[in-house]
Protein backbone atom coordinates (compact mmCIF):
# COMPACT_ATOMS: atom_id res chain seq x y z
CA UNK A 1 0.00 0.00 0.00
CA UNK A 2 2.00 2.96 -1.25
CA UNK A 3 0.26 6.32 -1.05
CA UNK A 4 2.95 8.55 0.38
CA UNK A 5 2.30 11.98 1.82
CA UNK A 6 3.82 14.54 -0.60
CA UNK A 7 6.46 12.01 -1.68
CA UNK A 8 6.98 9.43 -4.42
CA UNK A 9 6.82 5.70 -3.63
CA UNK A 10 10.47 5.49 -4.67
CA UNK A 11 11.37 8.03 -1.97
CA UNK A 12 9.69 5.94 0.72
CA UNK A 13 11.47 2.82 -0.56
CA UNK A 14 14.83 4.63 -0.45
CA UNK A 15 14.27 5.82 3.13
CA UNK A 16 13.15 2.36 4.24
CA UNK A 17 16.13 0.62 2.62
CA UNK A 18 18.57 3.01 4.24
CA UNK A 19 17.01 2.40 7.67
CA UNK A 20 17.18 -1.37 7.14
CA UNK A 21 20.79 -1.16 5.97
CA UNK A 22 21.71 0.66 9.17
CA UNK A 23 20.05 -1.90 11.43
CA UNK A 24 16.64 -0.42 12.23
CA UNK A 25 14.21 -3.02 13.60
CA UNK A 26 10.64 -3.50 12.39
CA UNK A 27 8.93 -1.31 15.02
CA UNK A 28 11.27 1.57 14.16
CA UNK A 29 10.78 1.07 10.42
CA UNK A 30 7.01 1.05 10.72
CA UNK A 31 6.99 4.10 12.99
CA UNK A 32 8.64 6.06 10.19
CA UNK A 33 6.44 4.51 7.49
CA UNK A 34 3.27 5.58 9.31
CA UNK A 35 4.29 9.22 9.17
CA UNK A 36 5.21 9.13 5.47
CA UNK A 37 1.86 7.71 4.39
CA UNK A 38 -1.73 8.66 3.56
CA UNK A 39 -2.84 5.05 4.25
CA UNK A 40 -0.86 3.66 7.17
CA UNK A 41 -1.03 4.66 10.83
CA UNK A 42 -4.84 4.56 10.89
CA UNK A 43 -5.22 6.69 7.77
CA UNK A 44 -7.23 4.02 5.92
CA UNK A 45 -9.76 3.92 8.76
CA UNK A 46 -10.00 7.72 8.62
CA UNK A 47 -10.67 7.63 4.88
CA UNK A 48 -13.32 4.91 5.30
CA UNK A 49 -15.12 6.57 8.23
CA UNK A 50 -18.04 6.24 8.99
CA UNK A 51 -18.25 2.98 7.02
CA UNK A 52 -17.81 -0.31 8.87
CA UNK A 53 -14.30 -1.69 8.39
CA UNK A 54 -13.19 -5.25 9.14
CA UNK A 55 -9.45 -5.91 9.26
CA UNK A 56 -8.23 -9.52 9.02
CA UNK A 57 -4.62 -9.35 10.15
CA UNK A 58 -1.74 -11.73 9.37
CA UNK A 59 1.02 -10.62 11.72
CA UNK A 60 4.64 -10.49 10.60
CA UNK A 61 5.64 -8.31 13.56
CA UNK A 62 7.17 -9.89 16.68
CA UNK A 63 4.81 -9.35 19.60
CA UNK A 64 1.78 -9.00 17.29
CA UNK A 65 1.12 -5.33 18.02
CA UNK A 66 -1.59 -4.80 15.38
CA UNK A 67 -0.82 -1.08 15.19
CA UNK A 68 2.56 -2.10 13.74
CA UNK A 69 1.46 -4.87 11.34
CA UNK A 70 1.57 -3.34 7.83
CA UNK A 71 2.05 -0.09 9.77
CA UNK A 72 -1.52 -0.32 11.08
CA UNK A 73 -3.75 1.14 8.33
CA UNK A 74 -6.94 0.46 10.34
CA UNK A 75 -5.58 0.86 13.89
CA UNK A 76 -5.39 3.94 16.11
CA UNK A 77 -1.72 4.95 16.17
CA UNK A 78 0.08 5.90 19.38
CA UNK A 79 3.31 7.07 17.72
CA UNK A 80 3.96 10.68 16.76
CA UNK A 81 5.94 12.66 14.22
CA UNK A 82 8.49 13.23 17.00
CA UNK A 83 8.92 9.44 17.34
CA UNK A 84 9.57 9.14 13.60
CA UNK A 85 12.05 12.01 13.75
CA UNK A 86 13.94 10.28 16.56
CA UNK A 87 14.29 7.09 14.47
CA UNK A 88 15.54 9.06 11.45
CA UNK A 89 18.07 10.86 13.63
CA UNK A 90 19.17 7.68 15.43
CA UNK A 91 20.20 6.06 12.14
CA UNK A 92 21.55 9.28 10.64
CA UNK A 93 19.03 9.28 7.81
CA UNK A 94 18.43 13.01 8.22
CA UNK A 95 21.43 13.75 5.99
CA UNK A 96 19.85 11.84 3.10
CA UNK A 97 16.30 13.04 3.88
CA UNK A 98 16.01 16.24 5.87
CA UNK A 99 12.76 16.65 7.78
CA UNK A 100 11.48 19.42 5.53
CA UNK A 101 11.75 17.25 2.44
CA UNK A 102 10.45 14.12 4.18
CA UNK A 103 7.12 15.85 4.93
CA UNK A 104 6.36 13.76 8.00
CA UNK A 105 2.63 13.73 8.73
CA UNK A 106 0.82 13.24 12.03
CA UNK A 107 -1.50 10.24 12.16
CA UNK A 108 -5.17 10.55 13.24
CA UNK A 109 -5.64 10.45 17.02
CA UNK A 110 -9.43 10.86 17.28
CA UNK A 111 -10.85 7.58 18.68
CA UNK A 112 -14.24 8.26 17.05
CA UNK A 113 -12.69 7.63 13.63
CA UNK A 114 -12.17 4.01 14.70
CA UNK A 115 -15.59 3.40 16.26
CA UNK A 116 -16.74 1.29 13.28
CA UNK A 117 -13.47 -0.63 12.87
CA UNK A 118 -13.20 -4.30 13.83
CA UNK A 119 -9.67 -5.75 13.68
CA UNK A 120 -9.13 -9.50 14.00
CA UNK A 121 -5.71 -11.10 14.43
CA UNK A 122 -5.97 -14.22 12.26
CA UNK A 123 -2.48 -15.74 11.89
CA UNK A 124 0.73 -15.06 13.82
CA UNK A 125 4.28 -16.29 14.07
CA UNK A 126 3.36 -18.19 17.23
CA UNK A 127 0.69 -20.17 15.34
CA UNK A 128 3.39 -21.31 12.90
CA UNK A 129 5.80 -22.16 15.73
CA UNK A 130 3.20 -24.31 17.50
CA UNK A 131 2.53 -26.22 14.27
CA UNK A 132 6.29 -26.80 13.85
CA UNK A 133 6.57 -27.96 17.45
CA UNK A 134 3.71 -30.43 16.99
CA UNK A 135 5.34 -31.86 13.86
CA UNK A 136 8.69 -32.27 15.63
CA UNK A 137 6.99 -34.26 18.38
CA UNK A 138 5.26 -36.49 15.82
CA UNK A 139 8.73 -37.21 14.42
CA UNK A 140 9.90 -38.28 17.87
CA UNK A 141 11.88 -35.21 18.96
CA UNK A 142 11.67 -33.34 22.22
CA UNK A 143 10.74 -29.85 21.12
CA UNK A 144 10.32 -26.45 22.70
CA UNK A 145 9.62 -22.92 21.54
CA UNK A 146 12.51 -20.63 22.47
CA UNK A 147 10.74 -17.37 21.57
CA UNK A 148 8.38 -15.83 19.04
CA UNK A 149 10.09 -12.46 19.50
CA UNK A 150 13.69 -13.13 18.52
CA UNK A 151 15.53 -9.96 17.56
CA UNK A 152 19.07 -8.60 17.55
CA UNK A 153 21.97 -8.89 15.11
CA UNK A 154 21.28 -11.89 12.88
CA UNK A 155 24.73 -13.50 13.02
CA UNK A 156 24.74 -13.35 16.83
CA UNK A 157 21.29 -14.92 16.99
CA UNK A 158 22.49 -17.78 14.79
CA UNK A 159 25.56 -18.36 16.93
CA UNK A 160 23.36 -18.54 20.06
CA UNK A 161 20.67 -20.79 18.55
CA UNK A 162 23.26 -23.33 17.39
CA UNK A 163 24.41 -23.87 20.99
CA UNK A 164 20.99 -24.48 22.53
CA UNK A 165 19.74 -27.97 21.65
CA UNK A 166 20.69 -31.16 23.45
CA UNK A 167 20.71 -34.55 21.72
CA UNK A 168 17.33 -35.42 20.25
CA UNK A 169 16.00 -31.93 20.89
CA UNK A 170 14.47 -29.37 18.52
CA UNK A 171 14.50 -25.69 19.47
CA UNK A 172 12.02 -23.60 17.48
CA UNK A 173 12.06 -19.81 17.29
CA UNK A 174 10.57 -16.94 15.35
CA UNK A 175 10.86 -13.19 15.06
CA UNK A 176 12.81 -10.69 13.03
CA UNK A 177 16.53 -10.08 13.39
CA UNK A 178 18.50 -7.22 11.89
CA UNK A 179 21.63 -7.00 9.77
CA UNK A 180 24.01 -4.07 10.00
CA UNK A 181 25.32 -3.81 6.45
CA UNK A 182 28.95 -2.69 6.24
CA UNK A 183 29.81 -3.96 2.73
CA UNK A 184 27.87 -4.05 -0.57
CA UNK A 185 27.23 -7.80 -0.41
CA UNK A 186 23.99 -9.64 -1.10
CA UNK A 187 22.03 -11.52 1.54
CA UNK A 188 19.24 -11.41 4.08
CA UNK A 189 18.44 -11.77 7.78
CA UNK A 190 17.85 -15.50 7.66
CA UNK A 191 20.94 -16.19 5.59
CA UNK A 192 23.05 -14.30 8.13
CA UNK A 193 21.43 -16.23 11.00
CA UNK A 194 22.42 -19.50 9.31
CA UNK A 195 25.90 -18.24 8.44
CA UNK A 196 26.47 -17.09 12.02
CA UNK A 197 25.34 -20.51 13.27
CA UNK A 198 28.15 -22.29 11.40
CA UNK A 199 30.58 -21.05 14.04
CA UNK A 200 28.95 -23.01 16.88
CA UNK A 201 26.72 -25.67 15.33
CA UNK A 202 27.20 -29.15 16.85
CA UNK A 203 28.64 -31.96 14.72
CA UNK A 204 25.29 -33.73 14.90
CA UNK A 205 23.27 -30.54 14.71
CA UNK A 206 21.78 -28.15 12.22
CA UNK A 207 20.33 -24.67 12.18
CA UNK A 208 17.76 -23.63 9.62
CA UNK A 209 16.43 -20.10 9.27
CA UNK A 210 14.00 -18.93 6.62
CA UNK A 211 11.51 -16.21 5.73
CA UNK A 212 7.92 -17.44 5.90
CA UNK A 213 7.05 -15.50 2.74
CA UNK A 214 9.85 -17.25 0.83
CA UNK A 215 11.86 -14.07 0.19
CA UNK A 216 14.85 -13.27 2.39
CA UNK A 217 15.83 -10.05 0.60
CA UNK A 218 16.90 -12.41 -2.22
CA UNK A 219 15.18 -14.98 -4.47
CA UNK A 220 15.72 -17.62 -1.76
CA UNK A 221 14.00 -18.06 1.60
CA UNK A 222 16.99 -18.79 3.83
CA UNK A 223 19.82 -21.17 4.61
CA UNK A 224 20.77 -24.36 6.44
CA UNK A 225 23.92 -24.69 8.54
CA UNK A 226 25.30 -28.14 9.43
CA UNK A 227 28.43 -30.24 9.01
CA UNK A 228 27.65 -30.85 5.34
CA UNK A 229 27.56 -27.10 4.79
CA UNK A 230 30.93 -26.80 6.52
CA UNK A 231 32.43 -29.58 4.39
CA UNK A 232 31.19 -28.05 1.15
CA UNK A 233 32.54 -24.66 2.20
CA UNK A 234 35.93 -26.19 3.00
CA UNK A 235 36.12 -27.83 -0.44
CA UNK A 236 35.43 -24.46 -2.04
CA UNK A 237 37.97 -22.70 0.17
CA UNK A 238 35.26 -20.57 1.78
CA UNK A 239 35.70 -18.97 5.19
CA UNK A 240 32.31 -18.25 6.75
CA UNK A 241 33.64 -15.38 8.86
CA UNK A 242 34.91 -13.60 5.74
CA UNK A 243 31.55 -13.98 4.04
CA UNK A 244 29.82 -12.61 7.15
CA UNK A 245 32.18 -9.65 7.30
CA UNK A 246 31.44 -8.82 3.65
CA UNK A 247 27.67 -9.41 3.99
CA UNK A 248 27.84 -12.07 1.26
CA UNK A 249 25.58 -14.70 2.79
CA UNK A 250 23.62 -15.20 -0.45
CA UNK A 251 26.69 -16.27 -2.44
CA UNK A 252 27.87 -18.52 0.39
CA UNK A 253 24.68 -20.55 0.64
CA UNK A 254 24.00 -20.62 -3.08
CA UNK A 255 27.48 -21.96 -3.88
CA UNK A 256 27.49 -24.48 -1.02
CA UNK A 257 24.01 -25.60 -2.14
CA UNK A 258 22.76 -25.12 1.42
CA UNK A 259 20.07 -22.59 0.55
CA UNK A 260 16.31 -22.99 0.93
CA UNK A 261 14.16 -22.10 -2.04
CA UNK A 262 10.39 -22.22 -1.57
CA UNK A 263 9.17 -19.64 -4.02
CA UNK A 264 6.70 -17.00 -2.90
CA UNK A 265 4.44 -18.58 -0.26
CA UNK A 266 1.79 -15.87 -0.16
CA UNK A 267 1.88 -15.73 3.66
CA UNK A 268 4.14 -13.66 5.88
CA UNK A 269 4.32 -14.40 9.61
CA UNK A 270 7.90 -13.17 10.00
CA UNK A 271 10.97 -15.44 10.15
CA UNK A 272 11.12 -19.06 11.34
CA UNK A 273 14.16 -20.79 12.85
CA UNK A 274 14.99 -24.36 13.83
CA UNK A 275 18.01 -25.54 15.81
CA UNK A 276 18.25 -29.27 16.46
CA UNK A 277 20.50 -32.25 17.15
CA UNK A 278 20.20 -35.87 16.07
CA UNK A 279 18.63 -38.42 18.44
Amino acid sequence: MCWPYQLECTDVVAITRLLMKRGAEIHELNTVRKHLSEIQGGQLARLAHPATVVGLIFSDVPGDDISMVASGPTVLDTTTVADAERVLKKYDVIKECNLGECNLKETPKDPSLFSHVHNELVVTNKVALKAMQAKARVLGYRSSIFSARVDGEAKNVGELLAKLPKKGQVIIAGGETTVTVTHPGKGGRNLEVALGALKTVHEDGLVLSFASDGIDNTPIAGGLADQTTKERAARLGFDSETFLEKNQSYDFFLKTKSHIRTGVTGVNVSDLMISMRAK
